[in-house]
C-alpha cells in the first residue's frame, strides 16, 4: 500500500549505524533529513537546520541519549528516542514532558515483530502463571559492539512478564560479531519446553518503526511507548 503520511523534516541525532539505517528508510517514505547532529559542537555547527525540524529521531550512545531528549523537550521539538541504557533518568524526563508540553516515543526496541513478540510473552504469562512445573529463563545475543548488557529488549520482556502475573526471570547475555539482536524466552519442565523466540534479520526493521513511530507522533502530546504507535 502507498504511503500517505503528511512528509517530516527529520533531525538525526546519531549518525551511525542506526542514524544511517533511519535515514534510508525515512527517504524511502518521503520525508527529508535536515541535519545530522552526531556529537554536541553539531548543534551549533547546524543550529539554523535544528530550528526547522518536525521531529528528531534518536538513536546515539546512553552518554548522550538524556542530554537530546532534555534538549528537544526545552524547545518543544517531538522525539522518538530509540538509545537504551537511560531508563534511570525516566521518570524525571516524564515529568519534564508534562511541564513542557512535550512528545517523546521512547522504546527499547522499535521493532515491529519485536512489539508482537513481547506482547506474546504477556499472553504466556498469564497461560503459564497458574503451572509451576515450568522454570524460565530469558536468553539475548548481540553483536561485539553492543554498549549495554542486558539489552533494553530483555528487560523488557521482563517487564512483559510481570504485565502477565509472572515474576522477573534471569537473563543471559552473549556478544559475539556482528549479531543483530535474538531474543528467546524458554520455559521448561521435565516433560518438555516452550519457546518464544525473535530474531532480527536487519537493521531495517528497527529503523522502520522509528520511522513509524515519528509519522504517528506528529500533533500528539505525552509520552508514549512502541505500543501505543502500534495499538495494542
Amino acid at each position: 500500500m502507498e504511503n500517505t503520511v503528511t512528509p517530516l523534516r527529520i533531525a538525526l541525532l546519531g549518525y551511525g549505524r542506526m542514524g544511517k539505517e533511519v535515514e534510508k528508510i525515512a527517504l524511502e517514505r518521503g520525508h527529508e533529513i535536515v541535519c545530522r547532529i552526531d556529537s554536541e559542537p553539531d548543534f551549533e555547527a547546524h543550529a539554523e537546520a535544528w530550528r526547522t525540524a518536525d521531529v528528531a529521531i534518536e538513536f546515539s550512545v546512553p552518554a548522550a541519549v538524556v542530554s537530546h531528549m532534555e534538549r528537544c523537550l526545552e524547545v518543544g521539538m517531538p522525539i522518538v528516542a530509540g538509545t537504551t541504557a537511560w531508563q534511570q533518568e525516566e521518570a524525571r524526563l516524564r515529568k519534564r514532558c508534562a511541564e513542557t508540553g512535550g512528545a517523546v516515543v521512547a522504546a527499547a526496541n522499535f521493532s515491529v515483530g519485536v512489539n508482537v513478540f513481547l506482547q506474546l510473552i504477556r499472553q504466556a504469562a498469564a497461560l503459564l502463571r497458574p503451572l509451576p512445573q515450568y522454570a524460565g529463563h530469558i536468553e539475548e545475543t548481540h553483536h561485539i559492539h553492543k554498549l549495554d548488557a542486558p539489552s533494553g529488549t530483555a528487560v523488557s520482556m521482563n517487564a512483559a512478564l510481570e504485565q502477565g502475573g509472572l515474576p522477573a526471570l534471569p537473563i543471559v547475555s552473549e556478544r559475539r560479531g556482528e549479531v543483530v539482536g535474538i531474543h528467546g524466552l524458554y520455559f521448561e519442565s521435565e516433560q518438555d519446553c516452550i519457546e518464544i523466540r525473535h530474531e532480527a534479520k536487519s537493521r531495517a526493521g528497527f529503523a522502520l518503526g522509528a520511522v513509524m513511530a515519528a509519522e504517528w507522533l506528529s500533533g500528539r502530546r505525552g509520552w508514549y511507548g512502541m505500543a501505543d504507535v502500534l495499538g495494542f
